[in-house]
C-alpha cells in the first residue's frame, strides 16, 4: 500500500467515525448511549507498572491527603503486566470506595480497541469509558497544587466545559512562526513530528489538516497532562479523539503522542473550549499557572519519581513544589515497597534455601560455629534475633532450653512459617514488626544477619543506635566489601559495618565460598547493662 493510499484510506476511515457516531467495533452503543451511562463528577488517572505507578501513588495520596479532595478517583492499568498490588492494595485501605482501579483489559472486552491501549492510548480511552460525566483527567506524573473541586468551579472551565492546556517547546526549538516573540518557547501550532529525532519540523504544513478535512487553526499545541471535560457535552469531539489515537499507528507519524488527537477532535467539530495558556518551562517539568498561581507540574523525562530509587538519586534534588509533603509521601511509599520486597520472598514456589542460600548449613557453618560458641562461653541467657525470617538458620543453631530467643521480622509471612516450626520450643517467642521500631534490646546477644544490605543507612543507624544502648553482645553479619550507595527498602548493596561505623570490635571473622561475596562477621561487647 503506498503512503498517499494510506492517507486516503484513513480520510475515509475517519468519515465513517463520525457519520456512525458510535464506538467503533462494538457495533451497539451509540455515542447517545453511552452517554446515559454516565453520572457524577470524578478524577480519572492511567498509572499502572512500577515508575506510573509510584507516580500515580504519590499522586492521589497528595491530591487526598494535602489537597483534601472529596471526588472519586479511579486509577487506570493495563494487565497483569502493570498491575502493582502493593500500591493498589495500600490506596483501597486508605481511602476505600473513593478510589477505583480499573483493569483497562477488562473493560476492553466490552469495547473491543484496535490498537494497544499503553501509554498514550490509554488516556482518551480511559476517559470516555470511566463512569464520570464530568472528568478531570490527570496523568500520572501531572500533580496539581490547587484543589480539583476548585478548577472545577472556575468559569475558564464552567464556559464551555472543555479545559486544555496548552503545551510549550521545552528545547526551545525555533519554529519561524511564533506568534508571541516574547514567549518563544511556546508552540503555536501543528508542524509535522520527527519520531526519529523527537523535534517538530515547523516549516512544514502537517497533513492531517487535508487528511481529516479540518481548517488549519492558531490554536497552539494541547498538552494532555491535565483535561476538564463534560462527557456527554462533547462526545462527539471525544470519539473523534479516541479513533485518531486507535489509529496510532497512522496518526503518531504526524503528531507527538496523543496531545493533539484533542486538539484536532475539537476543530474537526467545531467544539468550543478554554485553554489554560500560563505555562513555563520549569526545572525538568512543565509548569501551568491559574491566576498567577502555581496550578499543576507535568514532570518529564527523568524526573518522574521511581520506587526503585533514593530521594538523593533523582536529578535536579528532586525539583517540585511543596517538596516536604512529596518527599513524606515517597518515603513511604519506599518503606511499603521494600515490606513487600521482604515478605515476597517467602510467598515464592521455590524453596528458601534456593533464595535465601546464606542462610543454609553448607554456606554458613563458620557462622554458625561462632555463634554457637559464643552462647555456650559467655553464658548466653536472652538472644534478640533480628530478622529472624523463617527459622533456616535458627534451625541451624544450639540454643539451651534454659535460653530464652525473641525473633522479630517485618515479614508476616515469615513470622508465620517461623512460628509453627518452632511451636513446640517453649522459650522461643516471634513478634512480626518493624526493627527499627521494636525497643525491647535489653538482651545478652544480639543477631543481625544479612538485614542491613537491604536496609537505607537512615534504618541501619536507627538500629544499631537503639541495640548498643541495651545489648550486651552483638553480631552483626552482611555481604562485603561496601558499596558506598544507598538504597530504598528492599534493594540490594553489600555493606560492611565495620566501614560504616567506628566502634571498638573485639573480634571479626570473615568467611565465604567460591563464587559467593565474602561474609563480615562482626563483634563486640557492649559496656556492662544492668
Amino acid at each position: 500500500m503506498s503512503y498517499l493510499s494510506s492517507e486516503t484510506e484513513f480520510s475515509v476511515l475517519s468519515q465513517e467515525c463520525i457519520d456512525n457516531k458510535k464506538v467503533r467495533f462494538t457495533g451497539a452503543k451509540s455515542y447517545a448511549e453511552l452517554c446515559l451511562g454516565f453520572s457524577g463528577t470524578g478524577i480519572v488517572i492511567p498509572g499502572g507498572g512500577n515508575k506510573y505507578g509510584t507516580n500515580a501513588y504519590i499522586n492521589i495520596r497528595y491530591l487526598i491527603d494535602v489537597l483534601k479532595t472529596k471526588l472519586p478517583i479511579e486509577l487506570w492499568y493495563v494487565g497483569k503486566e502493570e498491575y502493582n498490588e502493593t500500591i493498589f492494595r495500600d490506596l483501597k485501605t486508605r481511602y476505600g470506595d473513593q478510589i477505583n482501579i480499573i483493569d483497562t483489559i477488562v473493560v476492553e472486552k466490552q469495547y473491543p480497541y484496535k490498537g494497544k491501549l499503553r501509554w498514550y492510548p490509554i488516556k482518551p480511552f480511559s476517559i470516555m469509558h470511566s463512569r464520570f460525566e464530568t472528568v478531570l483527567f490527570l496523568d500520572a506524573d501531572c500533580f496539581l497544587y490547587q484543589q480539583p473541586e476548585k478548577i472545577l468551579e472556575t468559569n475558564l472551565f464552567k464556559e464551555h466545559e472543555a479545559l486544555f492546556c496548552t503545551d510549550i517547546d521545552l528545547f526551545y526549538h525555533k519554529s519561524g512562526r511564533l506568534n508571541n516573540p516574547e514567549r518563544n518557547y511556546r508552540v503555536p501550532k501543528l508542524g509535522v513530528w520527527n519520531q526519529h529525532t523527537h523535534k517538530w519540523i515547523y516549516d512544514t504544513k502537517n497533513p492531517l489538516w487535508d487528511i481529516l478535512k479540518i481548517e488549519e487553526d492558531d490554536l497552539p499545541e494541547f498538552e494532555s497532562g491535565l483535561i476538564c471535560l463534560n462527557k456527554t457535552k462533547h462526545i462527539e469531539a471525544l470519539g473523534f479523539a479516541l479513533f485518531l489515537n486507535e489509529n496510532h499507528d497512522f496518526i503518531y507519524n504526524y503528531i507527538c503522542g496523543d496531545k493533539d488527537t484533542f486538539k484536532l477532535a475539537w476543530a474537526k467539530f467545531g467544539s468550543k473550549l478554554n485553554l489554560i495558556d500560563d505555562v513555563r518551562p520549569g526545572n525538568r517539568a512543565i509548569e501551568g499557572y491559574l491566576n498567577g498561581e502555581i496550578l499543576y507540574q507535568h514532570r518529564v523525562s527523568d524526573a518522574k519519581f521511581d520506587s526503585s530509587k533514593t530521594l538523593s538519586e533523582f536529578p535536579n534534588n528532586i525539583p517540585c513544589h511543596n517538596k516536604g509533603e512529596i518527599k513524606k509521601i515517597f518515603k513511604e511509599l519506599s518503606e511499603i515497597m521494600g515490606n513487600d520486597l521482604f515478605d515476597s520472598s517467602y510467598r515464592q514456589a521455590a524453596p528458601i534455601s534456593q533464595l535465601m542460600p546464606g542462610s543454609t548449613k553448607k554456606m554458613s557453618q563458620t557462622y554458625i560455629d561462632f555463634v554457637n560458641n559464643i552462647i555456650l562461653t559467655q553464658n548466653i541467657k536472652t538472644i534478640i534475633d533480628i530478622g529472624c525470617g523463617d527459622g533456616l538458620m535458627l534451625s541451624h543453631l544450639d540454643i539451651p532450653e534454659t535460653t530464652n530467643l525473641t525473633g522479630i521480622d517485618i515479614s508476616s509471612r515469615a513470622i508465620e512459617i517461623i512460628k509453627n516450626s518452632f511451636k513446640d520450643r517453649k522459650n522461643f517467642s516471634f513478634i512480626n514488626i518493624d526493627a527499627k521500631e521494636y525497643t525491647e534490646y535489653s538482651a545478652d546477644l544480639v543477631l543481625i544477619k544479612d538485614v542491613f544490605q537491604h536496609l537505607p543507612f537512615i534504618d541501619i543507624e536507627k538500629i544499631i543506635r537503639a541495640v548498643e544502648k541495651k545489648a550486651k553482645y552483638i553480631i552483626i553479619v552482611n555481604d562485603t566489601p561496601t558499596e558506598y550507595k544507598d538504597i530504598n527498602r528492599g534493594f540490594y548493596r553489600p555493606v560492611d559495618i565495620t566501614d560504616i561505623y567506628e566502634k571498638d570490635y573485639t573480634n571479626y571473622i570473615e568467611y565465604g565460598q567460591q563464587n559467593q561475596q565474602n561474609k563480615c562477621i562482626v563483634l563486640y561487647q557492649t559496656k556492662e547493662k544492668n
